[in-house]
């Protein structure tokens, strides 16, 4: 497992590297405006097939039918992923048609027909993970980054609506291009030629049999992306130019969340379906709890580093061009409030997979409802009633996050390192209120360094303390071997593997 985490979190690296200049080419040309804000909505609304179809939905339920099959004949798999890929082509290419008409102007309009081709990429992603090749679907997205980058210098002297219809059109066309990547490594990998290929049986029985798991996984899926575009949605009713703020922190946030949290859970989600297959539920604890405990240690560092130094972080990152010192500030709130759920989220990525290789489909759903309608029922209560800012969207993004977690971590039949997480939280509130006493001023700052060595030695003066201390902190926090699991205590040198993990 990790050496798959490895080169997945290598590849992640190059390609969050290429959307950091992208983010920094956003914010620099174009700022947080309200039309920005605007243009991240539709952004999210457009991507709502590709969370749907792709990455968050047919990737989890082909990876565990497909190693099912494969374990039977390779040749039979192969056909399955054949089926399925002609199947979604036939379901979206008519649909996603459909929808650019309806919103023909609309900036949205120019993203849907990249959409088709990152659900295609998430596929194959699957596939090539399945075949332990992880490095090539993660490095992918770099080439999407770019020409959204190229996008932004294009159109940055045009009038601002002109340009993000202009960026929209970019998105479309790098979407196709990461996922043509990906072409030759997956022929090289498929057991059937290019003749079978060709031979066109959409919905078949295999496909079919994968139609029960996936409206249930589709179901919480679409719950997830829905409440994630509804949330930028309340953050334009509390602030006009909200959903930019959200949208940057969000941006932030998600890089150690793909560096290690997805990095993690894509290594994992086909060893567990292989463990799961195999009727060899040791190795299956195993692999859970120890890439819980994995993700946990990686985790904990950014949720203190964003929580403690947001603002000089974001102004180091986002603080020139367009991008003022009041955007900084908004923006910094939102992404400390969403740094308190960094760690649940992440632990979530990895609950998921673990459940999807038993076949349970229904537990992720039940725990993301609940979690949506928490979120949706708290964004209402703050926004209308209490008159708060976009902030507390992100507050309460987090907080869902938990009670997500707390139901997942409940249901689950697997060891759970449960002592490990309370000591390394417990180390960050401490750490983290320490600082607040440092520096109380820091979130009501309105000016920051102009320059680069400015900003950057502002962000090690803040930050300095803190991580001695949680370094010097973790050093001292010594796991056991032991992990807990309903109570009961599981000794890890009793786990008997039938491969490594």
């Amino acid at each position: 497992m990790i050496r798959q985490a490895v080169h997945f979190f290598l590849g992640t690296l190059i390609s969050r590297l290429g959307g950091l200049l992208r983010e920094l080419s956003m914010s620099a040309c174009f700022g947080a405006s309200a039309l920005v804000g605007d243009f991240f909505i539709s952004y999210r609304w457009s991507n709502i097939f590709r969370r749907l179809l792709g990455e968050g939905g047919v990737s989890n339920g082909f990876i565990p039918m497909f190693e099912r099959y494969r374990q039977e004949d390779p040749y039979k798999a192969d056909l399955f992923f054949r089926d399925l890929f002609w199947s979604l082509a036939i379901l979206l290419v008519p649909t996603l048609f459909l929808l650019s008409l309806i919103f023909f102007g609309h900036i949205a309009s120019f993203m849907m027909p990249g959409v088709i081709f990152i659900v295609f990429y998430a596929l194959f992603m699957a596939f090539l993970q399945c075949h332990n090749h992880f490095f090539l679907p993660s490095v992918a997205p770099t080439i999407f980054n770019l020409i959204w980058v190229g996008g932004c210098f294009l159109f940055k002297s045009e009038e601002q609506s002109y340009a993000l219809k202009g960026i929209a059109l970019c998105i479309s066309v790098a979407f196709f291009f990461q996922w043509v990547v990906l072409l030759p490594k997956t022929a090289k990998c498929l057991k059937i030629g290019l003749s079978d290929w060709f031979q066109i049986r959409p919905f078949s029985a295999e496909v079919k049999q994968l139609l029960k798991p996936l409206l249930l996984t589709l179901v919480g899926v679409a719950a997830t992306q829905l409440n994630g575009a509804i949330d930028l949605l309340f953050a334009k009713w509390a602030d006009p130019k909200g959903a930019a703020f959200l949208s940057y922190a969000i941006k932030l946030e998600q890089v150690p969340m793909a560096l290690f949290g997805v990095a993690v859970s894509q290594a994992i989600a086909p060893l567990l379906a292989r463990a799961y297959q195999g009727k060899n539920f040791a190795k299956y604890n195993h692999l859970t709890e120890k890439s819980l405990r994995i993700t946990l240690k990686l985790l904990a560092p950014f949720t203190l580093l964003f929580f403690v130094a947001a603002p000089p972080f974001v102004s180091l990152i986002y603080g020139r061009g367009a991008f003022l010192d009041a955007d900084v500030t908004h923006t910094a709130q939102a992404l400390a409030f969403y740094s308190i759920g960094l760690v649940p989220a992440g632990l979530i990525l990895l609950l998921a997979p673990s459940f999807y290789a038993a076949q349970d489909f229904r537990t992720p759903m039940k725990a993301t409802f609940m979690a949506v309608g928490m979120n949706t029922f708290l964004n209402f209560l703050l926004v209308f009633v209490f008159s708060a800012g976009s902030w507390a969207i992100a507050l309460t993004t987090s907080l869902s996050f938990w009670a997500q977690w707390a139901y997942l971590a409940w249901k689950l039949q697997a060891p759970y390192p449960l002592k490990s997480l309370v000591k390394h939280l417990l180390l960050v509130c401490l750490i983290t209120l320490i600082s607040f006493y440092l520096f109380p001023d820091l979130y009501w700052s309105t000016s920051y360094p102009t320059t680069i060595l400015d900003k950057g030695w502002q962000l090690l003066n803040i930050a300095a303390v803190p991580f001695f201390l949680y370094t010097l902190g973790a050093f001292c926090l010594k796991d056991s071997a032991i992990v807990e699991k309903g109570g009961n205590i599981v000794d890890e040198k009793n786990l008997k593997l039938d491969a490594d993990a």
